[in-house]
Order: C-alpha cells, then sequence, then structure tokens
C-alpha cells in the first residue's frame, strides 16, 4: 500500500510530489499516480521513481489519501467514476480550483474530505 495517491499527474501534482519526496514526507517508494497521458505518467516515474498507473481506480484502491488534481472541469467524470471506490477510510484532497468542499462531500458521500472553502 502506498502512503499518497495522486490522481492527475500536471504541474500542480508534479510540484507536490516533488515536494514531499525532497522533504522527506514521503518516499518514491510511498507514491503512486494516475493519468490519462502516458507520456506524462513516464516522464513522472523517470523523474521521481514513483509508481504510475493509466486507471485512477488502482490509486484509490492502494492509498489511503487520494489528492485530486485534475482541471475543474474533468473533476465531476473523475469523482462519478470514483464514488464507488471509495470510503470512510480514504481522505480526498482536492487541488481543483473553484470547486468546494461540499460540491466533493455531494459526489463522495463515503470519503472524508477535509473542511474548506464552503
Amino acid at each position: 500500500m502506498y502512503k499518497i495517491g495522486f490522481i492527475g499527474a500536471g504541474k500542480m501534482a508534479e510540484a507536490m510530489i516533488a515536494g514531499l519526496i525532497a522533504n522527506r514526507f514521503a518516499g518514491s517508494g510511498e507514491i503512486i499516480v494516475a493519468d490519462i497521458s502516458a507520456e506524462r505518467l513516464t516522464a513522472m516515474h523517470c523523474e521521481y521513481g514513483i509508481k504510475t498507473s493509466s486507471t485512477n481506480t488502482v490509486v484509490v484502491t492502494q492509498t489511503p489519501v487520494v489528492v485530486l488534481a485534475v482541471k475543474p472541469q474533468q473533476l465531476g467524470e473523475v469523482l462519478s467514476d470514483l464514488a464507488s471506490c471509495i470510503s470512510d477510510q480514504h481522505l480526498v484532497v482536492s487541488i481543483a480550483a473553484g470547486k468546494s468542499t461540499s460540491y466533493l462531500e455531494s459526489l463522495l458521500p463515503t470519503g472524508r474530505v477535509p473542511p474548506g472553502r464552503q
């Protein structure tokens, strides 16, 4: 099992992953990321040595902390796909701009979403 998983491997996710590793909060063997771009996943694996997957559910089933690092317009679809995999044992954090905590909670009734902007 991994310590933290990322759905999305864009620049914001990469910055967070680099910081986690640099500050020794998590080692490269404790992070997993999923993205639709095979090229991006290869780059992330080569740069940071992290585990990658082309399937979001693999990330969710293998980690207790899930960071949603997708574009705001993709968030609804991603959450709909993941809702059945998210349990009350998951901590779900989103960095999608403009999406409220209540929006996340409405699509993930069993996941734990930290308090934030309503």
